[in-house]
């Protein structure tokens, strides 16, 4: 199997008003209202990931908000990466 060296998350991944349908892949609980790249670049370096940020990438789901955040070289799966963010998210926007 080959590995891959990036992992992209998408800022529809941790709002809190859309719903699963629309791109949610975390729960209502932890998701957080309005969250931004800056504030996703922002847990990613606190993490200790490497990242980019990618402007002129887009969700499908929400084509007209351009923007996505790629974890570079990623050691572990995208379901713990995704849980660790959405923590530190919740704790920036406090």
């Amino acid at each position: 199997m080959k590995k891959r060296n990036k992992l992209y998350f998408y800022p529809a991944y941790f709002d809190a008003e859309k719903t699963r349908n629309e791109g949610r892949r975390v729960s209502k609980k932890l998701a957080i209202k309005s969250p931004s790249l800056e504030m996703m670049a922002k847990s990613a370096g606190a993490l200790g990931y490497k990242f980019e940020i990618e402007i002129g990438k887009a969700y499908p789901k929400c084509w007209w908000s351009p923007g996505r955040l790629s974890i570079l070289n990623p050691s572990e799966k995208k379901g713990k990466i995704l849980i660790k963010l959405t923590k530190h998210l919740k704790k920036l926007k406090k």
